[in-house]
């Protein structure tokens, strides 16, 4: 099975496109040692900034925007991506494939919210009623190929995106994702160590 310890290969110097995010680069450098992407511990962040100076000379460009392009003209031989950019490259390029890390990915899902006090709560219901229409909603799988999580709007999405590991992550593979969490005053150290390895 692979990983991001691959990413360390010598193959790959100089050769990598990663998100420029913090949480997400020192979350990868947290699940490389087995730990969780949000912890707080100062022993294992430390060690998560060195494997980050490690990775370092194997990266060409930091792209949280659109990592597709740079994968797609061969910029760059492989990268740490959204699934969706990942998805959408393979489109461009079948030979791009999606590698599920044995280590642990992050997960992450978009919500509607409604504050509290909302000057114009029942246009933002109704708002929230149109998009989740199975046919709005598969609609807007089409040009954002998310996973969407409107099964009612599944029978009218691609099978191929459906079935594809990029956009709907395996059970399997799901359960070595993890959500990103609050860190409280722990950020200070996610800033030092982050701030030190991009200097």
């Amino acid at each position: 099975m692979a990983g991001y310890k691959d990413l360390l290969k010598d193959e790959f110097k100089h050769a990598l496109v990663v998100p420029d995010d913090m949480r997400s680069m020192i979350g990868v450098a947290n699940l490389l040692q087995g730990q969780s992407l949000n912890t707080t511990e100062p022993a294992v962040l430390e060690k998560s900034k060195q494997l980050l100076l490690e990775l370092q000379p194997q990266i060409k460009v930091y792209d949280s925007d659109s990592p597709k392009t740079l994968l797609i003209n061969g910029e760059v031989t492989a990268g740490i991506v959204w699934g969706a950019e990942a998805y959408l490259a393979n489109q461009e390029n079948p030979a791009i494939q999606t590698v599920l890390a044995e280590e642990g990915m992050e997960l992450f899902q978009d919500n509607f919210v409604i504050p509290k006090g909302a000057p114009h709560k029942k246009n933002a219901e109704l708002f929230i009623d149109f998009i989740l229409r199975p046919e709005i909603s598969a609609e807007i799988s089409k040009e954002f190929p998310y996973a969407n999580p409107n099964v009612a709007a599944h029978h009218l999405i691609d099978p191929q995106v459906l079935n594809d590991p990029a956009v709907y992550i395996p059970a399997d593979a799901m359960k070595r994702g993890e959500y990103m969490t609050a860190l409280g005053e722990a950020t200070k150290i996610y800033d030092r160590i982050w701030s030190e390895v991009k200097q």
